[in-house]
């Protein structure tokens, strides 16, 4: 997920384990999200995902 806040943008991932969706470290959004060297785009500061419940153990 990435917003457009300023004064850059602000970003944060999930994985898929276990049938559901748990919080990326920091880290690893960091370096997913990072632009190529040659682009102008601006660096995203990563953020801890929140955490989401899976529905099947919170009914």
């Amino acid at each position: 997920m990435q917003t457009e806040q300023e004064p850059g943008p602000v970003v944060c991932g999930w994985r898929i384990e276990r049938g559901w969706l748990h919080g990326m470290k920091t880290a690893a959004v960091q370096a997913a999200v990072r632009p190529c060297a040659s682009s102008s785009a601006p660096l995203a500061r990563a953020y801890p995902a929140p955490s989401l419940p899976d529905p099947s153990v919170t009914n």
